[in-house]
């Protein structure tokens, strides 16, 4: 399912930044940086205390690079690895962003172009999956497949695609948002059915689902909710729904170290089990997320922010004088 985030993740950051005239490398690297470390570096320190970490683990969690080294990648926090691919992902995201504005690709050709690249993807890693260099290689190979960067920039790149084909959408009506909701209905019940497998076959074809396979489908549930959803900001702009939203990544980052904690101090002590420890530790983790977010991320984010403004500011201001 973290496919699902890869594809939202590119079509949430071609929504916000193809909008925007001006669009600013350094700004935007530090805004990305202001998001993700902070909660990031919480999440890996409290996991050494509870758990210590080897030096080449920890310095592959703390370098954000895991996800490159498939014998590091599910170690140490290890959702972490998903984390090091967003950061291959923003690194590589002004320069597609800058190609599109400047070739000024069609919404439809720039869609075919990256199913064509997914479809290509498919082939190489089902070929992968199915040789013998992947049942002799252990974690090495199960890595480079499932965890290493590139093995899922196909799936970033159809949801910038996702988000260029809904600019081009205007003045559509009722009959359309219906037809979105119906369809957003479907793709989100198969896209459930085919969880169930790691590989899916079609045509003759291997799409591996934890390694982007099901890309297109996200993109479809995507663009069908977003599009039915209009006239319903009320349900998913409110205040609750974006907080939550917003607190989401925390929740993700620091689901082991709260993990561990949980278990350690109350499933051991009280003999929790079964349905009552889940929904104990997913309720202290969401709060505690909650909290991370209004009391740490937010802070930190603005105040980062706010110091490269006043920064930038002052160079423009002595290069005047």
């Amino acid at each position: 399912m973290v496919g699902f985030f890869f594809v939202l993740s590119g079509f949430i950051m071609a929504h916000v930044y193809l909008a925007r005239e001006n669009f600013r490398f350094d700004e935007y690297l530090v805004a990305r940086f202001a998001r993700i470390m902070p909660v990031y570096i919480l999440a890996l320190f409290a996991l050494t205390i509870i758990r210590p970490l080897s030096f080449w683990q920890f310095f592959s969690d703390l370098s954000m690079l895991k996800a490159w080294f498939p014998q590091y990648a599910v170690g140490g926090n290890s959702p972490g690895w998903s984390i090091s691919v967003e950061i291959f992902f923003y690194a590589l995201f002004p320069f597609i962003i800058y190609l599109i504005k400047d070739f000024k690709f069609s919404a439809i050709g720039f869609a075919g172009a990256v199913l064509v690249l997914w479809f290509f993807s498919q082939i190489v890693l089902g070929n992968l999956f199915d040789s013998e260099f992947y049942k002799a290689g252990g974690k090495v190979s199960h890595g480079l497949i499932f965890y290493f960067p590139v093995s899922h920039l196909s799936s970033f790149f159809v949801g910038i695609a996702t988000a260029l084909v809904l600019k081009s959408c205007t003045g559509y009506g009722v009959v359309f948002k219906r037809c979105c909701f119906i369809v957003a209905l479907f793709s989100a019940a198969l896209i459930y059915w085919v969880l169930n497998s790691r590989v899916s076959v079609f045509w003759g074809v291997r799409f591996l689902n934890a390694a982007g396979g099901l890309a297109p489908l996200f993109a479809l549930f995507i663009f069908s909710v977003v599009v039915a959803s209009r006239g319903f900001e009320w349900l998913l702009a409110n205040r609750v729904s974006v907080a939550l939203g917003e607190a989401s990544y925390a929740l993700y980052i620091l689901q082991l170290p709260v993990f561990l904690a949980f278990n350690s101090f109350f499933v051991r002590k009280y003999s929790l089990s079964g349905d009552v420890a889940f929904w104990l530790y997913f309720v202290s983790l969401l709060l505690l997320s909650v909290l991370v977010y209004f009391s740490m991320e937010v802070p930190v984010r603005d105040f980062v922010n706010k110091k490269y403004r006043n920064f930038t500011l002052s160079r423009k201001e002595s290069y005047a004088v």
